[in-house]
């Protein structure tokens, strides 16, 4: 595992997060590392070394993609809060990955 970002924030209530989801959908603003953080705990899967790193340590690793929180059936069954939350996660972790 190559980590290429670690956070050291804590997690942040839903409220705070459907802020910064908004300010990503309207304003175009990369979402925090904590929120971030937050979302891929909703998200994460114990058979994902990945979306755990990202939900309990705040580790982006370079090989991190979307699909190690939500498959794209998931994806495109999740309601609008939810699919507004995983592109404001890809978009953070390709922000970290330099993409």
């Amino acid at each position: 595992m190559i980590v290429v970002y670690r956070n050291p924030q804590f997690h942040l209530s839903s409220g705070e997060v459907d802020f910064e989801i908004w300010e990503f959908n309207f304003r175009g603003e990369v979402i925090s590392d904590a929120c971030a953080q937050t979302i891929a705990s909703w998200w994460h899967s114990p058979g994902s070394p990945n979306s755990t790193a990202l939900s309990t340590m705040g580790v982006v690793t370079a090989d991190m993609e979307l699909s190690d929180f939500a498959n794209q059936y998931e994806y495109t069954h999740a309601d609008n809060r939810d699919r507004d939350a995983l592109d404001a996660l890809k978009k953070y972790i390709q922000t970290k990955q330099g993409i």
